[in-house]
């Protein structure tokens, strides 16, 4: 009952100093098995109560001991058996008085309880970790010189990686303090001959391989080749949407672009291109930098209506240096290379088996949805950290 006290506590002071408050809540680990005193029970459920704070316990194996129309039960005994307990721990008089009180506190604030079990049951469960927005871009999309329309870029869909190791000292772990256990890296510099001399680090300089040769390239040769590039989202032109073919579009994520929210006329118009744009079945080709000195990026501007929603999707195109030309035979010069009919109906039917669109949902069998679907590498590497 102290702990939930000096949470609460916290938790108002901290609301004070923080202008948006999200969901308060309050986790209570805890077995029963302590002494406690319910001076400040009262006090404590008014607190929740007021405060507006979700209260959920992992622990005891809480009994409503109440029947389904709230009174309670005649027996004295759990309606239903207990959840996720064993039958071989003997509970002690304190286990049973302090669930008791957390009885009382569950029912008249409407709290969350579960048993140990349950809560690690809940932990092996994977579920996708919520994003928090992120504007990625707030400027104007430019059309010409004159034209410009105030505009957001946030992140549709974006390729998420497994999350790194990172590297620990067993030494320390082995130790009787062993800390953060964290690993300190030191680099040195050192010549190429029979000594291997030391070189200090602001007397190294970078090397470019060119051919067999290395080229020293000094820090002020380095910045004076890189390009200097404006924050900007430009339109440079138009074009028919089949001339973007599914291999040009590159890059790990998918940005939608939407008009600011706190200008009316940008809305308008941004409206205007969208539907211009998707009736004609055309794109725009446009020259994005988000931020001052970042890489340009040509990028194709796609329009998307739904009932309730318009934008642009923002995809990335690749550059002449980014395409792979390979030259292949054409497997239709070799007539030994030629299917029959009957493989090509094999075929046919293959795919057609194996339609994810046609198909029937039931209980053994449901079809295959991409966007429902976890990375195999981040599902099995949660389970096992757990």
């Amino acid at each position: 009952i102290d702990a939930i006290v000096v949470a609460i506590d916290m938790i108002v002071k901290a609301s004070q100093e923080i202008r948006k408050v999200g969901d308060k809540k309050i986790y209570l680990f805890t077995t029963c098995g302590s002494e406690y005193t319910d001076d400040s029970l009262d006090q404590m459920i008014s607190g929740l109560q007021q405060q507006d704070i979700q209260l959920i316990i992992i622990g005891p194996d809480i009994q409503t001991d109440y029947d389904d129309e709230g009174e309670e039960n005649d027996r004295g005994s759990p309606p239903h058996p207990p959840r996720g307990s064993s039958s071989k721990l003997k509970k002690t008089p304190q286990q049973i008085a302090g669930e008791s009180v957390l009885t009382r506190v569950v029912h008249e604030i409407d709290a969350t309880s579960f048993t140990f079990q349950e809560a690690l049951n809940f932990a092996n469960v994977i579920q996708k970790t919520a994003k928090k927005q992120t504007t990625r871009f707030a400027g104007h999309l430019e059309i010409g010189s004159k034209f410009k329309v105030s505009c957001k870029i946030f992140t549709k869909t974006m390729l998420e990686r497994p999350t790194t190791w990172k590297k620990l000292s067993a030494i320390s772990q082995s130790s009787a303090r062993p800390g953060e256990m964290a690993v300190r890296y030191e680099r040195s510099y050192h010549m190429q001959d029979e000594d291997e001399t030391e070189v200090e680090a602001e007397d190294a300089v970078k090397g470019y391989r060119y051919g067999k040769s290395l080229i020293p390239v000094s820090t002020e040769d380095e910045e004076a080749m890189k390009l200097s590039s404006m924050k900007q989202l430009s339109i440079l032109g138009f074009t028919s949407i089949k001339n973007i073919k599914h291999h040009h579009i590159i890059g790990s994520s998918v940005q939608v672009v939407i008009p600011n929210p706190d200008d009316e006329t940008a809305s308008v118009s941004l409206s205007s291109l969208i539907h211009a744009l998707y009736e004609m079945n055309m794109v725009g080709i446009v020259r994005y930098v988000f931020r001052k000195n970042a890489n340009p990026r040509l990028c194709a501007l796609i329009p998307h209506i739904k009932p309730d929603c318009e934008c642009l999707f923002l995809y990335q195109l690749p550059y002449m240096e980014d395409l792979r030309q390979y030259p292949f035979v054409s497997l239709s010069e070799n007539p030994k290379y030629q299917p029959s009919d009957n493989q090509l109906q094999a075929i046919d039917d293959f795919i057609n088996d194996m339609d994810l669109m046609e198909g029937e949902k039931d209980d053994n069998d449901d079809l295959v949805e991409a966007v429902k679907s976890f990375s195999p590498s981040i599902k099995s590497k949660i389970p096992t950290i757990r």
